[in-house]
């Protein structure tokens, strides 16, 4: 079962291998049906609202986790296939990644592409639960072989940044700033500047950032973390 804020809906998943979904209200009668999840063929595990991406995550024993539209019919956006049953799973607070638990192995999907990132392995048996604390960037997890493990958290990676955009970049901020200077009104300069434009100091020319990297983070399809017993 989980709450969704945004709607102030509650969602529970049922051995029909659905999921209901329900206005929330401390009165019965007045937890209205709104919507039902239907797509799964074995009995369903788990279920988040993903606050990110606004949009609601399933698990099951099946070996799928399905990704459903947050608004409308509710509709099965994206299946993705876990490689064996989901027994746990938590959405990364940061970045809305997909973080389950299949069997013994920690699986973390990226929340745009649904593309497997990050594998974490370490437990010798199911995992129960996973929790994602962001003032740390760590996940959380504890397993039926009797441990409770801590790994680094996902992150996004850096989108890469051209040298020669940035230098084009840098060369028209500083041609705004001197123009702006020099034509301002009421300023000796502007009031000279009309026929003096040879007088404006000559721009350098662009930097050359070919010489130094640009800082971005680079990320391999899966990373093993080593965990903490």
């Amino acid at each position: 079962m989980v709450y969704n804020p945004r709607d102030n809906e509650v969602a529970y998943a049922s051995s029909d291998k659905m999921v209901y979904i329900r206005k929330f209200s401390p009165s019965g009668p007045e937890m209205i049906l709104v919507n039902t999840l239907q797509g799964h063929d074995m009995e369903i595990t788990c279920i988040r609202w993903n606050h990110i991406t606004g949009k609601w995550v399933t698990g099951s024993e099946d070996g799928t986790i399905r990704i459903w539209a947050g608004s409308g019919m509710n509709e099965c956006e994206q299946a993705l296939s876990s490689q064996g049953s989901v027994s746990a799973m938590c959405i990364d607070e940061v970045n809305g990644s997909i973080v389950a638990g299949v069997q013994e192995i920690i699986r973390v999907y990226d929340p745009e592409q649904y593309r497997l990132v990050q594998t974490n392995v370490g437990h010798q048996d199911a995992v129960r639960t996973i929790i994602h604390i962001k003032e740390r960037n760590q996940y959380v997890s504890a397993s039926w072989d009797k441990t409770i493990r801590i790994w680094n958290a996902w992150k996004m990676p850096r989108k890469k940044v051209n040298p020669e955009d940035l230098a084009k970049k840098k060369h028209a901020s500083l041609a705004d700033d001197v123009y702006e200077r020099h034509s301002k009104p009421g300023s000796i300069a502007g009031d000279v500047m009309a026929g003096t434009e040879d007088m404006l100091p000559e721009m350098e020319s662009p930097m050359d950032f070919s010489s130094s990297p640009v800082d971005s983070q680079a990320h391999s399809g899966s990373t093993e973390v080593t965990a903490q017993s």
